[in-house]
């Protein structure tokens, strides 16, 4: 990413939480898929970013 200009935005899977469309899908929607995960994250001090 580096060597084409980019920036990383998280280092790995463990930084950081991403929600895409087949986590919204299998949770049953964005607002569940949220309620899911927000406990994670407030536990690991984690960011969340939506896309």
């Amino acid at each position: 990413v580096l060597i084409g200009g980019g920036k990383n935005h998280r280092m790995g899977l463990f930084d950081m939480v991403m929600i895409k469309d087949n986590h919204i899908s299998i949770a049953g929607g964005v607002a569940s898929a949220l309620r899911s995960v927000d406990e994670y994250i407030e536990s690991n001090k984690l960011q969340m970013g939506v896309e």
